[in-house]
């Protein structure tokens, strides 16, 4: 255990020394991630707001992507404030930030771990969209899906734990956690891409009519981009540290880590202009949110 304190200590002398030789970089991070934190903490805010109050949206696929913007929500709020406090103090010279960076670590890998988990969840109950036809709704249920939401967040409570024991223990469990998703995922598009083609030169025989099919298709599509995005987010940083751990780090392995962590956190600012931008239905209730807190504003500064 000892041991294992010892090389997470020197790790981060290692990391912070790379950043403090790097005075443009580390400046650049902390101002882009200022900028981002309030961006991505204001629009999850919104979006969430507008999920809640409109009834239209009430169902099990909104709460799995309010469960998604909960955690983007909580990388704003908590995990890129920390990114952004550490790099303001390793510029100002305080280099005893190892305790910080720590705490970074372990927010940013339980939020990250929640939002693959969750859009695993959101692919599969895409997909149980497509292939249960009119029983979907009697299967899969707002409870059951917040159900899965409370087993994601505990699940990667004990997940996240293993890394303040094990730092490479944690990276095994990760990797396997990694791996299953992202087979998952694969998996369920597949099976929603021969779906749709059966569903195509079937349609005449559907029990539901072809709108009803095209906007089930929309949402599974919206899901797939937001699982695109993420992986297109993600990969760098994953890719890095893969690297680091092979091969070993050195200044410039550190230098673009904390650029591809950085390019991971964006992507909790991206979503909620994703999820606007695909489904109509969130698009509208954001914009009467936004009304309101715009005659809110107007009212106060008369």
């Amino acid at each position: 255990m000892r041991g294992t304190k010892q090389a997470m200590t020197d790790v981060c002398k290692d990391y912070v020394n790379s950043l403090n030789s790097a005075f443009a970089v580390t400046v650049s991070i902390s101002v882009l991630h200022f900028v981002f934190s309030v961006i991505t903490t204001v629009a999850n805010i919104i979006v969430l707001v507008a999920m809640w109050r409109t009834p239209l949206l009430q169902s099990s696929s909104i709460v799995l992507l309010s469960g998604l913007a909960v955690a983007d929500l909580g990388v704003g709020v908590v995990v890129q404030s920390a990114f952004t406090v550490l790099h303001v103090l390793i510029i100002a010279k305080n280099l005893d930030v190892c305790s910080l960076i720590m705490f970074y670590n372990v927010s940013s890998s339980f939020l990250s771990g929640i939002s693959v988990a969750t859009l695993t969840a959101l692919s599969l109950d895409r997909y149980l969209c497509l292939h249960l036809n009119l029983r979907y709704q009697d299967i899969v249920t707002k409870r059951r899906a917040k159900a899965a939401l409370i087993s994601i967040w505990i699940s990667f409570a004990f997940l996240t734990s293993i890394w303040l024991k094990s730092f490479q223990a944690f990276l095994i469990a990760a990797c396997v956690f990694l791996s299953i998703c992202s087979f998952l995922i694969c998996f369920v598009y597949i099976k929603i891409f021969r779906l749709v083609q059966h569903h195509k030169t079937q349609i005449q025989a559907q029990m539901y009519g072809q709108q009803n099919m095209a906007d089930h298709i929309r949402t599974a599509v919206h899901t797939f981009v937001l699982a695109i995005v993420f992986s297109l987010c993600s990969a760098p940083y994953l890719g890095l540290m893969i690297t680091i751990q092979v091969v070993g780090p050195n200044r410039v392995h550190w230098l673009a880590l904390d650029y591809g962590a950085s390019l991971l956190l964006i992507n909790s600012s991206l979503n909620p202009f994703l999820y606007c931008w695909h489904n109509k239905n969130i698009r509208k209730a954001v914009t009467k949110v936004l009304r309101v807190i715009w005659r809110c504003c107007r009212t106060e500064n008369v």
